[in-house]
C-alpha cells in the first residue's frame, strides 16, 4: 500500500479548493448576466438573452412537426392548460406547409412571406357579433337589433382577418378592428375575410334606419316610424297612443290628401261639413277636424284630384311631392310603384304577436294599426295598414293602401278615402 506525500495531498486540496471558489463564482457571478453567445466568444448584446453565431456555415434548426403531430401536441393537458399562458409564442417548423409556425394562444400562424400557405382546415371566418344598441340594425338573418353611434363588431373566427364594407357610402369599417363609423341611413354588408390556403368570410348586414330590398342592390329608405308616432319607443312593439291621442307606436290617422293640421289626431273634432277645397281650410270648422262626410268617400266638396301627396303614376316613382304632402321635407308619402316592389321582393317576417309589431324583409316594421271610420269608431284589428300617395280609380272614391297580416303583404283599394289611416314616409334619393 502506497502512502502520497504531504506535498502531493496538499497539491490536492489547493486543487479542490480552487474547483470549488471557480464554481462559486460561476454560480454566484453569471445570473448577474444571463446571456449567452453561442458559436464564437462575443459577447451577447444587451437586448439579447441568446445570440447564436453561425460563422455564414450554420443555422438553427427548429423542432421538426407535421401538422398532425403539432395538432397532437396541441390537444395534451399540459399545452391546453397553457395555451394563452406558457405556450405562447412557441415556435415549430411545420413539415407539411414547409413554413415556420408560431402559436398566438389561439391558432398557429404561419410565417411564410405566402400566408396563402396557412392550411384551410386552420381558418375560420367564424360568427360576427356586434354590441348594437339604438336605433335599428339587422343582423346576416334579418332580424332586428339595435345600434348607437359607432357599431363595434368583432368575429369569433381566425384573428388578423380584414374588414370591408359593401358601400362605404352609408357606412365605414377598419379594415383591422371593425369598428364601423360614418353611419348614415342605407344598407351595407360588412364582411371579415380570412386568407390563407384559400379565403374564408362572413357577412353582416347593416340596416341603418329602416327599409328593405325593392330591387337587387336597391335598398328603400323608410321612415321606422308611422308619421307622427313617438320616435324614441321602439318600432317594433305595437303601442296605443295615449289619452291625448299622442304617443304610441301607432301614429297619426290621416284622410287620404289631407295635409297636417292637426285632423290626424285619433281624438280630433268631428265635423259633418264637407270642405270645399283640397287644402281643407274652408270652411274654417273643418279646419284641424275629421271630416265625417255624407256620402262617406269625399272629404272635399269637390272630389280628389291624384296628386295631393305626390307620386300617382303606377309606373315610376319621380320623387314628387304633392301640395299636402304630410311627409317632411327629403321624404314622400309611399309610392304605388315602389309598395309593388316591396310586395315583389319581400316577405313577412313576423305577423303580429302580443305586442309585437309585424315586420317585412329586413327592417321595416309596421305596427298594429287602428282605423278612424267616420270619426267615432277605432277598430282594433290584427292588421297594420298604411296609406299609399295615389287613389286607385280616377274618380278617387277609394284609395289604394297596404296592409300585413297572417305572413302576408297585401294591396288593397277598399278603403274610402275619407277613413283615417297611418301614413309612412319614403327617403328620397
Amino acid at each position: 500500500m502506497k502512502i502520497k506525500k504531504l506535498s502531493e495531498l496538499s497539491e490536492l486540496t489547493n486543487l479542490r479548493n480552487f474547483t470549488l471558489i471557480t464554481l462559486m463564482s460561476l454560480l454566484l457571478f453569471t445570473p448577474l448576466r444571463a446571456q449567452v453567445t453561442i458559436g464564437d466568444e462575443t459577447l451577447p448584446q444587451d437586448f439579447s438573452v441568446l445570440e447564436l453565431i453561425s460563422n455564414n456555415t450554420k443555422g438553427l434548426r427548429l423542432p421538426q412537426m407535421s401538422t398532425a403531430q403539432r395538432d397532437a401536441m396541441e390537444a395534451t393537458d399540459e399545452f391546453q392548460a397553457e395555451k394563452t399562458g406558457l405556450a405562447m409564442g412557441l415556435q415549430i417548423f411545420n413539415t407539411r406547409t414547409k413554413c415556420v409556425e408560431y402559436w398566438n394562444g389561439s391558432i398557429w400562424i404561419g410565417l411564410c412571406d405566402d400566408e396563402s400557405k396557412i392550411p384551410c382546415e386552420l381558418l375560420n371566418a367564424g360568427t360576427i357579433t356586434t354590441n348594437a344598441e339604438r336605433p335599428i340594425i339587422c343582423d346576416a338573418e334579418g332580424y332586428p337589433e339595435f345600434y348607437q353611434n359607432t357599431i363595434q363588431l368583432s368575429s369569433d373566427g381566425t384573428p388578423g382577418g380584414t374588414w370591408t364594407s359593401s358601400d362605404p357610402a352609408v357606412a365605414t369599417v377598419s379594415p383591422t378592428t371593425g369598428l364601423v363609423t360614418g353611419v348614415t341611413l342605407g344598407a351595407t354588408i360588412i364582411t371579415y375575410t380570412v386568407t390563407g390556403e384559400c379565403s374564408k368570410n362572413t357577412d353582416f348586414y347593416v340596416y341603418v334606419g329602416c327599409g328593405a330590398w325593392i330591387g337587387e342592390g336597391e335598398w328603400l329608405t323608410v321612415m321606422c316610424h308611422n308619421l307622427g308616432a313617438d320616435e324614441t319607443l321602439d318600432p317594433f312593439l305595437s303601442i296605443p297612443h295615449d289619452p291625448n291621442g299622442t304617443g304610441g307606436t301607432l301614429g297619426s290617422m290621416y284622410q287620404w290628401g289631407r295635409a297636417s293640421d292637426g285632423h290626424e289626431n285619433p281624438f280630433s273634432t268631428v265635423v259633418q261639413a264637407i270642405a270645399t277645397d283640397e287644402t281643407a281650410t274652408s270652411p274654417l270648422q273643418v279646419v284641424g277636424a275629421y271630416i265625417n262626410p255624407t256620402p262617406y268617400n269625399y272629404w272635399a266638396s269637390s272630389g280628389l284630384t291624384q296628386g295631393l301627396w305626390g307620386e300617382n303614376d303606377i309606373n315610376t316613382w319621380s320623387q314628387y311631392r304633392g301640395p299636402n304632402e304630410p311627409c317632411p321635407t327629403g321624404w314622400v308619402t309611399m309610392p304605388h310603384v315602389l309598395l309593388n316592389r316591396l310586395v315583389a321582393w319581400n316577405p313577412v317576417r313576423r305577423p303580429w304577436s302580443g305586442s309585437r309589431a309585424g315586420y317585412i324583409g329586413e327592417a321595416l316594421p309596421i305596427p298594429k294599426s287602428l282605423i278612424r271610420d267616420r270619426g267615432y269608431a277605432f277598430s282594433n284589428v290584427d292588421f297594420g295598414y298604411m296609406w299609399t300617395s295615389r287613389a286607385y280609380d280616377e274618380g278617387g272614391t277609394t284609395l289604394e293602401h297596404a296592409y300585413i297580416w297572417n305572413y302576408s303583404l297585401n294591396i288593397n283599394w277598399i278603403k274610402p278615402l275619407s277613413y283615417g289611416l297611418p301614413v309612412r314616409c319614403v327617403k328620397c334619393r
